[in-house]
């Protein structure tokens, strides 16, 4: 058996444990805070839109904290009625890179949100480019030019069909360390409601999928 040693990391912990456990229970609590405004994000936005974003089974946050399957961590809201091809990452409203670990690794994108299809088949890029222009062109009719600017269209199947940067990381940090929880709740939220106002035309857009689809 290979002898066993500690590294400096760990000789430290073993001389400083009380501090170290002390720090431990503290991270725990920043987690289980965090993940609740999360919750209420999805929450707060749901309540809104019982109609549309009626897919309690999905309507989630997915691990935003701790160790996890999906390792960005992500709310997703979406509508029954919208194509699924199992439940790891089912068409909806995504708002990614939450986790706290991405929020302070500056090699880790920053927290995006999108409406993201899940292509249940092959994907036609024809039927790709149709969808996409028309979810496009809803949104410059519904958003203002400065909302349009931000809102960028997708470009391949593993991107948003519509999406946008929420903030940075450091602006995000900034609210959380300053106890602008407030704040933090607003901005995400008031971006799903943006997104919202296309469902229509999201639903439109998915249904020349379904009938393009239908043709190949």
């Amino acid at each position: 058996m290979a002898e066993q040693k500690f590294d400096e990391a760990e000789q430290y912990l073993l001389q400083n444990w009380a501090v170290a456990t002390d720090v431990e229970d503290a991270i725990d609590g920043v987690r289980t805070k965090y993940e609740a405004l999360c919750v209420r994000i999805a929450e707060t936005v749901t309540d809104n839109h019982k109609k549309e974003l009626d897919d309690e089974e999905v309507v989630a946050v997915l691990k935003i904290a701790g160790p996890a399957r999906l390792k960005s961590g992500a709310i997703v809201l979406r509508r029954s009625s919208w194509p699924s091809n199992g439940k790891n990452s089912p068409t909806g409203f995504w708002v990614t890179n939450l986790r706290l670990e991405y929020l302070n690794d500056e090699d880790k994108a920053p927290p995006e949100i999108g409406f993201w299809l899940d292509w249940d088949d092959e994907k036609d890029d024809d039927v790709y480019s149709t969808v996409a222009k028309a979810i496009a062109d809803a949104a410059r009719k519904a958003f203002s030019s400065e909302q349009s600017s931000q809102w960028k269209p997708g470009d391949n199947e593993w991107t948003p069909l519509i999406g946008k940067v929420v903030a940075s990381k450091e602006e995000i940090r900034e609210m959380l360390s300053k106890n602008d929880t407030e704040r933090f709740v607003d901005t995400i939220v008031n971006q799903l409601e943006e997104l919202a106002t296309l469902i229509p035309a999201i639903d439109e857009a998915l249904r020349i999928k379904s009938a393009a689809s239908g043709k190949t």
